[in-house]
């Protein structure tokens, strides 16, 4: 199902349809049932991604940039029942186009943390972010940073590529 297909003119059992399960795979955001059945939404969004077609991917990074959908994005990335996934749901972060600069210490975290793609997709997010980042937690994120390239390990040319990103950011 396309947004397009939403008429905001419609009447209500007209748009009743769109909520049939067996028919359409609709992602709600920012009601009341959201909050309530988050889990479930943040399955079907992961579904999208990693089941589903390049269709099914493309219309998630629409349903995500449309809705400024970033936190339950978020929350998918932070699911440990996700892990798998993981890279995919990271590069998604900067596929949308979305700026996640709010969450700078997050993707941080995942760029230390994290297996090898998953720190070469949060790198990209770091690069893509538009707003500053406050000189003290970029100031921090530098000295970890250098911690991380001093133990020498597999992601020593990321981590040094990101350095050079923090650079030009700070």
């Amino acid at each position: 199902m396309s947004t397009d297909d939403i008429n905001p003119f419609m009447d209500e059992k007209d748009a009743e349809k769109f909520y049939d399960e067996n028919k359409y795979s609709t992602l709600l955001v920012n009601t009341e049932e959201f909050s309530k059945k988050n889990k479930n939404r943040v399955k079907e969004l992961v579904d999208l991604f990693v089941l589903g077609d390049r269709e099914s991917k493309d219309e998630a990074l629409k349903l995500i940039k449309e809705f400024e959908g970033k936190e339950i994005l978020l929350e998918a990335v932070a699911q440990p029942e996700f892990l798998k996934h993981r890279a995919v749901l990271v590069a998604a972060c900067w596929e949308c186009g979305l700026d996640f600069s709010r969450f700078f210490d997050f993707f941080m975290y995942l760029t230390l943390s994290a297996d090898y793609l998953v720190t070469l997709e949060a790198i990209t997010v770091i690069e893509s972010m538009e707003e500053k980042i406050p000189e003290e937690i970029l100031k921090i994120a530098k000295e970890k940073l250098e911690e991380a390239i001093a133990k020498n390990d597999d992601k020593k040319i990321l981590l040094e590529d990101l350095k050079a990103i923090l650079e030009v950011k700070g």
